[in-house]
């Protein structure tokens, strides 16, 4: 052997490691497509190489590595509902300052008086009542206030200046007598000639009582006129007058339980005044009479001064 041997078969092995190298790194930079353009050389046993000649052994392919990819790979995705945010509450914007000066002032709706009874009184068999404004405006001065009893206008009163807000007055009913229990109810501008604010307020109802009792009496018995008919006389004791008040006159005769008259009469008599009742009844005289004064939804002072019985002369 010659000395170019060793040099030949150590140039052969060079050439083949290099081929691998490039077909490894064509393999992972390819994607294992790239093919070695040299194929590897391997030395026969006992042959003999030129200088620098190569002779090519076909190699089997090298398997390519499977390419890398991401899909599939790791854990599943986790979807979350995404919730709108509630809409923002706009902020409040302030209001273009309006023209210079004072902001206009409402106009006050007007305001008005308002009557009404506050009481009713009795004094001296008379009655009374007080009235009053309950309203926020005064009743002008001048304004004529009337009062109606039992639905009746029995009184009125012309004020001689305003009454306020507040006020009130008696109005004193001088022709109105109670002379026994009795309801009654008083109503003030029965007719509504003063505006008011309230017009339902204006009534009020009171069980009023006598403060002096009234005292009638039979004082005598007389035959008069051209038929002598009988004539009883009738005295008012009490301080107080006897207005409109219902009497019922009864006439027996002596000694008997039935009546032979009845007659019903309205009395006025003033206080310590007398009247005359003419029952019909003639020929009285020198008959025995029995008459009893019976005073009609009034309590009568003195009772005992209600029957008179003797002989007509």
């Amino acid at each position: 052997m010659t000395g170019r041997g060793p040099f030949v078969a150590v140039s052969a092995l060079t050439l083949l490691a290099v081929a691998g190298i490039a077909v490894i790194a064509a393999a992972f930079l390819g994607g294992g497509e790239a093919k070695s353009e040299r194929p590897a050389v391997v030395a026969s046993p006992g042959a003999t190489l030129a200088p620098g000649t190569v002779t090519p052994t076909p190699q089997p392919p090298t398997p390519r590595p499977p390419l890398p990819t991401t899909i599939g790979a790791g854990p599943k995705a986790t979807f979350t509902p995404t919730v709108p945010a509630p809409p923002a509450t706009p902020t409040p914007q302030p209001e273009p300052p309006g023209p210079s000066g004072p902001a206009p002032q409402e106009s006050p709706r007007p305001t008005l008086p308002d009557l009404a009874v506050l009481d009713l009184t009795v004094s001296g068999d008379r009655v009374s009542a007080v009235i009053g404004n309950v309203g926020e405006q005064a009743v002008p001065g001048g304004a004529t206030v009337e009062l109606a009893l039992n639905g009746a206008v029995v009184g009125s009163s012309t004020l001689s200046q305003s009454l306020g807000a507040g006020g009130n007055f008696t109005l004193l009913l001088a022709q109105e007598f109670i002379y026994g229990p009795e309801s009654t109810t008083a109503d003030v501008d029965p007719r509504n000639l003063i505006p008011e604010a309230n017009e339902t307020n204006n009534r009020l109802t009171r069980q009023l009582e006598p403060d002096i009792p009234l005292d009638l009496a039979l004082t005598g018995l007389a035959a008069v006129g051209a038929d002598e008919h009988l004539s009883v006389n009738i005295r008012n004791n009490s301080p107080v007058p006897a207005r409109e008040v219902a009497a019922r006159l009864s006439v027996y005769r002596s000694g008997s339980s039935s009546p032979v008259s009845v007659t019903t009469s309205q009395l006025n008599i003033e206080p310590q005044g007398a009247a005359a009742l003419a029952p019909d009844l003639s020929n009285v005289r020198g008959v025995s009479l029995r008459v009893v004064l019976e005073l009609v939804g009034v309590t009568d002072g003195n009772p005992a001064n209600n029957v008179l019985e003797y002989q007509i002369p």
